[in-house]
């Protein structure tokens, strides 16, 4: 008697379970330890005294009061972005955070001048704390009252990129296979460099 072919067997409600809280976790701890890194970089000294300093990023606060001004010009927006992050020195991670607040955008362009070549203008990469203002503004956008998911997307890619960059392989596969998910749902994308879709590709599907 010929014994009939199944395919694979789908996984269990128990199963999938555990697969979400494990990502929650590692996406948590992610979390943790970027912000860890990122405030050790703080420091609390006050100004010398003399003439008053400007508040920290007012001119690129003025310059996007308009959500609709990020994405263009933006190396005109990255000057100013890093003329803060050289006279702010050791202040800088405490005040961006403090900029950034709520506002998803900001999160996005903070995090992609900190990170991309083309916006550092010859300063040093911060990989861990834009990977941070990527996990936050992720899920600012996420639990947002009208999520994009073209916007969701672009956070999973770039942040799929950053992971894998800095060998985290788990949380690349993690980011990248939710990338994977929204653009089978019709998402947009975030435009990237050659090298940057190499890395993407090199990631591991799981």
């Amino acid at each position: 008697m010929s014994q009939r072919h199944h395919g694979p067997t789908a996984p269990d409600r128990p199963t999938i379970r555990r697969h979400r809280l494990f990502d929650g976790r590692l996406i948590l701890c992610a979390v943790l330890c970027l912000l860890s890194i990122a405030m050790l970089c703080r420091s609390d000294v006050p100004a010398p005294s003399g003439e008053e300093e400007p508040e920290p990023f007012a001119e690129l606060d003025k310059e996007t009061q308009r959500d609709l001004r990020w994405g263009f010009d933006n190396q005109s927006l990255a000057r100013m972005f890093n003329a803060e992050r050289d006279r702010l020195g050791e202040d800088f991670d405490g005040e961006l955070i403090r900029f950034v607040g709520t506002n998803a955008r900001r999160h996005y362009w903070c995090a992609a001048f900190l990170d991309s070549r083309s916006y550092l203008q010859g300063r040093a990469p911060r990989r861990y704390l834009s990977q941070l203002l990527y996990e936050q503004g992720l899920h600012l956008e996420a639990t947002s009252d009208k999520p994009s998911l073209s916007e969701k997307r672009s956070f999973h890619h770039l942040l799929a990129i950053g992971y894998i960059r800095m060998g985290m392989v788990p949380l690349a596969v993690h980011h990248k296979r939710q990338a994977e998910r929204l653009f089978e749902k019709g998402a947009g994308g975030p435009a990237t460099g050659v090298e940057e879709g190499r890395l993407y590709e090199s990631i591991p599907d799981e």
